[in-house]
């Protein structure tokens, strides 16, 4: 189960290396910088320690950050990298929880489906929070 989790996480952390690597204007050094930061969140799952998988997630924020504001990735995905960043993170420290604990079908369900509903509420805030910003500022301009 940990290593299911575990390849969960990484593939998040790598779908958003994917999303920065295909942005519009995205310079080479951001693009290696954001592949980094998604193999080391997923080594760090695997074997390398528990420090590495929050910097990691923190450098991928943080690119994605800079995509948006140098116009890269339209604002209007910010949720979906939110979302995706706060997927990667529970079950990266679910991951971490498994580690020679055994969970029962049901505490998987539970836990899973608080997951995916803290995901899901985050970025809907997320996304109405950017409908609102993009319709205020267009009523001020």
């Amino acid at each position: 189960m940990r290593v299911a989790v575990a390849a969960t996480a990484g593939a998040v952390a790598a779908a958003i290396a994917l999303l920065l690597t295909v942005g519009e204007w995205s310079s080479p050094w951001l693009i290696v910088l954001a592949w980094i930061a998604a193999f080391a969140a997923a080594g760090s799952l695997i074997r390398f320690g528990n420090l590495i998988f929050p910097c990691s997630l923190a450098g991928l924020g943080l690119l994605a950050l800079l995509e948006v504001l140098e116009g890269a990735v339209p604002r209007s995905l910010t949720p979906l990298i939110g979302g995706a960043l706060l997927a990667a993170a529970e079950l990266g420290y679910w991951s971490f929880e498994l580690r020679g604990v055994r969970q029962t079908s049901i505490g998987v369900t539970r836990r899973g489906s608080v997951i995916l509903g803290l995901v899901l509420l985050g970025a809907s805030i997320s996304g109405v929070a950017v409908a609102v910003f993009d319709r205020v500022t267009a009523g001020s301009s």
